[in-house]
């Protein structure tokens, strides 16, 4: 058996998504890739893609939120989108490198990888066996032009909304989302802090701006240390970037509160020794801080998506709001001064949101 993930990097969730089900399958002895597949016909092109997503989500989020919303609006009409059009360009290359490389099926992360496999299943006699796994909360746009063998959700409530959209139950698995088993490590406070090199009296306060960094993460970094003492130390992840990286060293340089922290793979052990994570609210990051069964913040979304997140984990109970800057520091002291509101968030995180959730998903890839 061989399994080809697809994926891309509009997002660094649904790339870590498709590391995890890797994960999973090496974990079983299952031979696998994961593969961005608009960069089988035009590297520049791929590059194009992600550098655009990554530049609007960081510049201009209220302009994603108004392509979000057109989105809907032309999901609704009786059409195929211009999106499965543009997905259709390199499925003739996509194509020969499944049959080349004798991959068996095919897991599909984003729902640009959907959409050409879609159209390989519709153009070719072969057909390959696909599935649909989503990263966020809710249903995207143009989600209903996607063909699959299998779609694995999040939640009830999304299988609701798949057979609502004409999709037949039987294909729809609530497997929840899947994230790296190591947010679902059992490692103390102290035993993370130690591997992270932070001193054991410092109290962990770990601020997450996303795989590329956005959000207003200095103002928010600048509201921190103020508000805490010096018994805290206020990590900030800012994923890949450096610009915003550079900012925060010179801005807190003399700072002995504020740590600002590059691309990492260690991010499950800043989770672990956290008090408290404030984290922008993406959906495969945020199951990553409720598998790890931290008490977290969300901070303001970027329309779209996001949006559907908050609204799923602040009502289930798993997280809190910090849409400002007064509601932030509210919301962190909180946090860190009322045990039964840690308690209870760590509660339900536990309930409703799954850790195997990979091991779900391949029980029914792999039969």
């Amino acid at each position: 058996m061989r399994v080809l993930l697809l994926s891309c990097s509009t997002g660094e969730g649904h790339n870590s998504a498709a590391r995890a089900l890797s994960e999973a399958l090496n974990d079983l002895g299952v031979e696998n890739e994961i593969l961005d597949p608009i960069g089988l016909k035009n590297k520049k092109v791929r590059d194009l893609v992600s550098n655009s997503y990554n530049k609007l989500i960081q510049k201009a989020p209220i302009g994603f939120g108004m392509v979000y919303s057109i989105g809907h609006v032309y999901s609704s009409l009786p059409l195929p989108s211009p999106v499965y059009y543009a997905n259709t360009k390199y499925v003739e290359e996509l194509y020969s490198y499944i049959k080349d490389n004798k991959y068996d099926k095919v897991i599909c992360t984003h729902l640009y990888c959907m959409l050409a496999m879609t159209e390989i299943n519709k153009r070719y006699e072969e057909k390959i066996p696909c599935y649909g796994v989503l990263t966020d909360y809710t249903i995207i746009p143009f989600f209903k032009d996607a063909k699959l063998d299998g779609y694995f959700v999040p939640t009830e409530e999304i299988k609701e909304e798949f057979i609502n959209h004409g999709i037949d139950k039987n294909l729809v698995h609530v497997t929840g989302i899947p994230v790296s088993k190591k947010f679902s490590l059992e490692i103390s406070k102290d035993d993370a802090k130690k591997e992270l090199g932070i001193p054991n009296y410092k109290k962990i306060v770990t601020l997450m701006s996303g795989g590329v960094g956005c959000g207003n993460i200095l103002k928010i970094s600048q509201i921190l240390e103020k508000e805490l003492d010096e018994s805290y130390s206020v990590c900030v992840l800012v994923g890949k970037n450096d610009k915003l990286k550079a900012k925060l060293e010179t801005e807190f340089s003399n700072s002995s509160i504020v740590k600002p922290i590059g691309f990492t793979s260690e991010v499950y052990k800043y989770l672990k020794s956290s008090e408290v994570v404030l984290s922008k609210p993406g959906g495969l990051s945020s199951s990553e801080i409720a598998v790890s069964n931290t008490p977290f913040i969300h901070l303001k979304e970027i329309p779209g998506c996001e949006s559907a997140n908050i609204k799923y984990f602040t009502s289930k109970g798993i997280s809190m709001l910090g849409r400002s800057n007064d509601q932030i520091i509210k919301s962190v002291k909180v946090i860190l001064n009322d045990d039964s509101v840690r308690e209870e968030m760590i509660k339900n995180q536990t309930k409703y949101i799954k850790k195997d959730s990979s091991k779900l998903i391949l029980d029914v890839v792999l039969g």
